[in-house]
């Protein structure tokens, strides 16, 4: 029946119709035929030929696409933003580690569980100061190679060949460069990774270098079975571990920034907050609930917070 339902909306769209609405939405977004190519699945050249009536492949279906990609896009510049970077009392930690460890040049550590806001301050600093490197650490930065790799061409320098000529480009543009790399997610990292960064960056290079991560990255270099990172651990200048609570005055400043929530509400999200999810799952929450009351023409209340409570993954506390 859906596939029927398609095929029919298919076959009485107004094509000409699509391409005028294609045209004023580049000239109102900025967007390229190139971007716009990407959300559909096809090539720039297409695009070109169906905005000029010259595509010789199957409109309909194209033009379908597109007036569902823009139908898409407009909804999703009407909905709820997610709440600005608030200075938390875990913000304010976090601050202060990161600018230690760029100004002394140092090596920093932040560790901590998730969702509490970590990540969002560190990008905030790096936001503040564009100087600093961030790499969030994954699969595919985890060894000491592609992590080179990756600064590397966050630096703009030679970010392919050996891992020797790799080297020889950060340390040229690193070296007396006062600069910081901070890498969250770090506790991905490996051994041969973390001695790269020790003995490249810190000792050769002289910049600062922050790592984030959950305890497992602190574990790891005072772990009595770990002495392979007393190298690393012997250098740390700075660290901080962040508890897993967060005070309800930290709850009210991230929701209560673009609209008035009652205190019920905001006892609510602090609940939420101090689960496993922290704070990111209170602003999931914040965001979803938002959503409901603006569609229902209400204000937040518990009995929305609860009905959206159920469309997220539960944290038990």
């Amino acid at each position: 029946m859906l596939a029927n339902a398609m095929v029919q909306q298919e076959a009485t769209i107004d094509i000409q119709a699509v391409r005028e609405s294609l045209k004023t939405y580049i000239e109102t977004t900025g967007k390229t035929q190139s971007e716009i190519a990407k959300s559909v699945g096809v090539s720039g050249s297409r695009i070109s030929q169906f905005l000029k009536g010259t595509y010789p492949g199957d409109n309909e279906q194209l033009a379908y696409s597109l007036q569902q990609m823009m139908s898409v896009d407009t909804r999703r510049q009407q909905t709820v933003k997610k709440p600005g970077f608030v200075v938390t009392t875990t913000a304010k930690e976090v601050a202060t580690v990161a600018r230690y460890t760029h100004e002394h040049t140092d090596i920093g550590v932040v560790y901590g569980p998730a969702g509490i806001g970590k990540t969002m301050a560190l990008q905030q600093y790096a936001q503040e100061y564009p100087s600093v490197v961030f790499i969030t650490v994954d699969v595919t930065t985890s060894r000491a190679k592609a992590l080179l790799e990756e600064i590397a061409d966050k630096i703009g320098t030679k970010s392919s060949g050996t891992q020797a000529a790799i080297k020889r480009g950060i340390v040229s543009e690193l070296r007396g460069s006062g600069r910081m790399v901070i890498l969250d997610e770090a506790q991905h990292l490996t051994y041969e990774a973390l001695e790269a960064l020790r003995t490249i960056l810190y000792d050769a290079c002289g910049v600062g270098i922050l790592l984030c991560g959950n305890e497992t990255i602190y574990s790891n270099m005072v772990g009595k079975r770990n002495a392979p990172f007393a190298q690393l651990f012997s250098r740390v200048g700075i660290n901080r571990g962040m508890g897993k609570k967060v005070s309800l005055e930290d709850i009210r400043k991230i929701v209560c920034q673009d609209l008035p929530v009652s205190e019920e509400c905001v006892q609510y999200f602090h609940s939420v907050a101090n689960s496993n999810g922290g704070i990111r799952l209170a602003v999931k929450l914040f965001v979803l609930a938002w959503e409901t009351a603006n569609r229902i023409g209400e204000p937040i209340n518990l009995d929305i917070l609860a009905s959206a409570s159920e469309f997220l993954m539960q944290h038990n506390a």
